[in-house]
């Protein structure tokens, strides 16, 4: 596994591990030696964080804030990553608050 950035984030999607480092987020699975990258989407801004939801992934960016990410299996070229939707707007402040 060849990494052009130091990783900023990382998570597992279905037993893969999805990994941000730079511009590029990365999807890689375990052949018993080695990572091998199955797919690839390649971001305009830095990668800071990402969460996985079923076969989606919300990126955050250091500048333009979140852009959701498909990934899955294609019958033409095996596995790949689709841009779904970008968030223009900038994010300053992100999470949950749960009243209880």
């Amino acid at each position: 596994m060849a990494v052009s950035a130091p990783p900023t984030a990382a998570s597992q999607l279905d037993g893969l591990l999805v990994v941000a480092a730079g511009t590029k987020l990365e999807v890689h699975s375990w052949n018993g030696k080695q990572l091998v990258r199955n797919a690839f989407f390649d971001a305009p801004m830095c990668l800071t964080s990402l969460n996985v939801l079923k076969n989606y992934i919300l990126v955050g960016d250091v500048h333009k804030g979140l852009t959701f990410v498909m990934y899955k299996v294609c019958w033409v070229c095996g596995e790949c990553m689709q841009w779904v939707l970008s968030g223009g707007c900038g994010v300053y402040v992100c999470g949950v608050v749960w009243a209880t």
